[in-house]
């Protein structure tokens, strides 16, 4: 900005320059306004106090309670109950995740785009049926917490608020 109001003639760029105080404040209102506003958007909103959120597109997101619960609804308007899952791999608008069960091992695949759930009783069926769909195998599953440092670190991170 400052070399900027010195090579040219705009009138309005040499005015904020003589007024950096307010040009500095103008400029930081703004940007945590957008910032703010971001926090609070779908992309951006990343859990409040002990819930945790990755947003994975089509309006979804997961869920983590806690640290202990990780969620999601397989219905935006959330008027089924919410499937509880260990861990997960996403791929393809796709997660593919371990359906949290007591005493029992069961797997899913649910698509976003179509809100189609696939249920699948033993892992050997469902990693027969991930081999032929190109999907990521239970080796590959990751629990919450890595996949939401992975998601939010970066530049992302600097937007948390």
């Amino acid at each position: 900005m400052y070399v900027l109001s010195k090579t040219t003639e705009i009138g309005i760029i040499k005015k904020w320059m003589n007024r950096k105080f307010l040009t500095w404040w103008v400029t930081g209102l703004t940007f945590s306004i957008g910032l703010f506003f971001f926090a609070f958007s779908y992309w951006g909103n990343h859990g409040l106090g002990d819930s945790a959120r990755l947003p994975v597109g089509h309006g979804q997101a997961i869920h983590n309670g806690d640290g202990v619960w990780t969620y999601f609804y397989p219905d935006l308007e959330k008027t089924y109950n919410q499937l509880h899952i260990n861990d997960f791999a996403l791929k393809d608008d796709k997660i593919c995740a371990e359906q949290a069960k007591e005493n029992e091992s069961k797997y899913i695949v649910f698509d976003f785009k179509t809100s189609e759930l696939i249920e699948f009783q033993s892992q050997q069926e469902y990693e027969k049926y991930a081999t032929k769909h190109d999907l990521p195998e239970t080796a590959e599953f990751k629990d919450f917490l890595k996949h939401y440092h992975d998601f939010w670190s970066g530049w992302r991170f600097y937007l948390l608020p």
